[in-house]
């Protein structure tokens, strides 16, 4: 199966903190554009195994949009970065090279 949408924007979405039910019809919309989606807490849907396999891999098949489930705000963080470079990428856009300096001092402040 191939994904709905030609271009892969190097966009992504983020909900660190999550805190009402909301935001996981929010989460979801944006999985449904196909944004690679972050959430930091778990989602109450991703309890069983089979419902987070489809969110985390089965939509970015679909639609290009995944959920990133990570508490770690760093690996999170290291995560979206990933899925920037990889849509850059798929542009055939470079990745400039102080990104990855400005990322890391930014970690260090």
């Amino acid at each position: 199966m191939t994904c709905l949408f030609k271009y892969r924007l190097p966009v992504v979405a983020s909900a660190a903190e999550a805190m009402h039910e909301k935001a996981v019809s929010i989460g979801a919309w944006a999985v449904a554009l196909g944004l690679p989606t972050h959430v930091g807490v778990l989602l109450p849907v991703a309890g069983g195994p089979l419902a987070q396999r489809i969110l985390t891999e089965g939509t970015k098949e679909l639609t290009g949009g995944y959920f990133i489930l990570e508490p770690d705000p760093e690996s999170a963080a290291e995560k979206l970065l990933e899925a920037i470079n990889e849509r850059r990428a798929g542009l055939g856009l470079r990745l400039s090279a102080g990104s990855h300096a400005a990322f890391s001092h930014a970690h260090a402040v």
